[in-house]
């Protein structure tokens, strides 16, 4: 069994317009909205080859693999979460999708199996133009969720948003509890160590790219596109408008657009600001 395609409608902040990502499987799925019902549509995939990680005959098997790449801020992430959201018990505690899961079985079955569906009925439409109503799923599933680096994204609605999460990231959280009363603020409220450990971090990379090594020398060069590390790109009261930069996380574009609709009021009433100003002093 694996994951063969999802349909993404919307998304909180994701996407201004529907998505299809194929995940390599027997079939490449195409979708369309029609009224409030998905009609999908498919052609074979040439370069599946089944069982092709399967190396032992055990019940537990690995059936595909893929991933995701893309720049900062592409939704990498974020297509994650979408997928976790249908594993976990607090599913309102990701950002609200709209989105179809398919799914594909190793046996004799023809048609793909509904994993999430958050429309009205799913049909396959074959080439003869003939339909086929999909069902939901009748087996029951459960993912866990692994993260090999430094990824601390907290939660503040519920404290355990994914019960299947044993990644590196979770065991440290869980083993830095007990030195939570060591880390306070100027107020003596407590904080977590793990963001401690994500500020020190951030501080680490920022020495780096701005280090004589990096920056002036540029031993990485030919080798490793290594993100710079760049000086401000936001200039207040300027006379000419700055352009956006969207390499940057999604959950940071919404106060970005606050503050270049800020710098536009102001760059448009300038001289008036400036009168004012003037008048004050």
């Amino acid at each position: 069994m694996r994951i063969a395609a999802i349909f993404i409608e919307e998304h909180d902040y994701l996407i201004n317009q529907p998505q299809t990502i194929n995940f390599g499987g027997k079939y490449s799925y195409g979708f369309k909205k029609e009224r409030q019902n998905v009609i999908v549509t498919r052609k074979p995939n040439d370069t599946f080859i089944n069982d092709f990680f399967n190396l032992t005959q055990i019940e537990s098997k690995i059936t595909n693999i893929n991933a995701i790449v893309g720049q900062n801020g592409a939704g990498k992430s974020t297509i994650l979460d979408i997928i976790r959201s249908e594993f976990i018990e607090h599913k309102h505690a990701l950002p609200e999708s709209s989105a179809l899961f398919l799914i594909e079985i190793d046996d004799d079955s023809e048609l793909p199996l509904i994993l999430r569906n958050d429309f009205r009925k799913v049909f396959l439409e074959a080439e003869n133009r003939e339909r086929f109503e999909l069902r939901d799923r009748i087996i029951n599933l459960q993912t866990i969720y692994y993260s090999p680096h430094f990824d601390y994204k907290f939660n503040v609605k519920f404290d355990e948003i994914d019960n299947h999460d044993i990644s590196f990231d979770k065991m440290l959280e869980k083993d830095l509890i007990p030195l939570v009363d060591d880390f306070k603020n100027e107020d003596g409220w407590p904080y977590s160590p793990s963001q401690l450990l994500l500020f020190r971090n951030s501080i680490r990379q920022i020495e780096l790219l701005s280090s004589t090594l990096v920056s002036q020398k540029r031993i990485f060069d030919g080798i490793f596109p290594l993100q710079e590390h760049y000086d401000p790109i936001l200039y207040f009261r300027s006379n000419q408008k700055t352009k956006s930069n969207w390499n940057t996380p999604t959950q940071l574009r919404n106060i970005i657009n606050l503050i270049f609709s800020k710098l536009d009021s102001e760059l448009s009433n300038r001289k008036q600001i400036k009168k004012q100003l003037i008048k004050e002093l």
